[in-house]
């Protein structure tokens, strides 16, 4: 059987003020294409696949268009576990209505240790969870943390697995040992939620889902990655779907083509505003020599209709700020605060700070 794995379409976000709708219906007519290109017998969506719990009504129609296609028109089982950034009661409502169409949708655990047969194939759907809901579904575990509760979920499976089957698992979740994007926002939050790559030994496959890089992080343990960039710090990145052939095992990738690519330009002043280039892409300036200022960024809109951000010296005593695209990837958020109240006030934060800076993330990741 051959599966097709994505994840993270974030439907409804705007990156700087700009919808990305355009870029995500352009993704998802690849995906419906290469489903239909590769025969594959089911798509799984392994989370985040709306950027907010309260997606907005263009999100949901972009996404009921596309199951509509996979599932009714193709006929393509199609298997989805909610993700940290889903309203998972939303996504899963109506769930038993909407499984004869082959849409498989997971938003809790109560149904964590019965899989989905498809043909010689068992299909676990573990979505994001708190330890609140693994304690209130499994009340004789006594877990501390969430690498516990996973490594006690998939023990449950393998005690209850048919190993003459094809066993697949999806998970929405921070594998540790992957490496991270810029957009992998809530993933860098205090990495509490950090859970050992064997947590998931012993399963055929095990499509992932949470972080936005493709890559893997075990023996046929796999991020799929994002079909999009969502940050400056993933230009460059080559975006994919995942496919898994359970009968060799074999793993490959069929490319994204974005609509429109994100760039960074850097350089001084004259060399920006005197290259003469346009381009239609999703672009950062960054000014080597001097401060942004709204009149350049007004200048070059002309040039680049999509410039979303435009960046420069710190204003503070000539100083250059630190957080390029490239170290922003490699920073915890409490670096990220000490770099920005370093190069804005010449101050490291004091733990109070950290501690609120710390909640608001965790608040905003949550649509509080």
């Amino acid at each position: 059987m051959k599966f097709l794995h994505t994840s993270d379409w974030h439907l409804g976000i705007a990156l700087h003020g700009l919808s990305m709708q355009e870029e995500q219906e352009h993704f998802l007519d690849q995906l419906c294409r290469i489903a239909e290109e590769e025969a594959v017998d089911a798509v799984l969506i392994a989370g985040d696949i709306y950027d907010s719990s309260v997606a907005s009504h263009a999100a949901i129609r972009l996404y009921h268009r596309t199951m509509d296609e996979l599932c009714l028109r193709q006929k393509r089982p199609v298997f989805v576990i909610a993700g940290n950034h889903d309203g998972a009661v939303r996504l899963a409502a109506m769930q038993a209505l909407v499984r004869p169409s082959g849409l498989y949708v997971s938003g809790t655990l109560e149904n964590v240790l019965t899989p989905v047969l498809l043909g010689d194939a068992a299909v676990y759907q573990i979505p994001y969870f708190q330890l609140s809901n693994v304690r209130a579904v499994f009340p004789a575990l006594a877990v501390e943390h969430i690498e516990q509760a996973m490594e006690a979920i998939c023990d449950k499976i393998r005690e209850h697995m048919d190993r003459n089957r094809i066993n697949i698992v999806m998970a929405h979740t921070f594998a540790g040992g992957a490496v991270l994007s810029e957009s992998d926002r809530s993933a860098l939050v205090g990495g509490v939620s950090v859970v050992a790559g064997d947590v998931f030994r012993g399963f055929d496959y095990v499509a992932l889902g949470h972080l936005h890089r493709p890559q893997n992080v075990g023996d046929r343990v796999r991020y799929s990655g994002s079909p999009i960039a969502y940050s400056f710090g993933e230009a460059g990145q080559q975006k994919s779907v995942t496919l898994f052939d359970s009968e060799t095992g074999e793993i490959s990738v069929r490319k994204i083509q974005p609509l429109h690519a994100m760039r960074v330009i850097k350089g001084s002043y004259a060399e920006v505003m005197n290259d003469g280039m346009c381009s239609s892409d999703y672009m950062k300036i960054a000014f080597t020599d001097r401060s942004a200022e709204r009149e350049a960024m007004e200048k070059l809109k002309e040039r680049y209709p999509n410039l979303l951000l435009v960046t420069g010296k710190a204003p503070q005593a000539g100083r250059e700020t630190s957080l390029s695209p490239e170290a922003i990837e490699k920073l915890s958020p409490e670096k990220m605060l000490d770099c920005f109240l370093a190069d804005i006030f010449g101050e490291t934060a004091d733990m109070k700070q950290k501690k609120q800076w710390l909640n608001a993330l965790q608040k905003a990741e949550e649509g509080l």
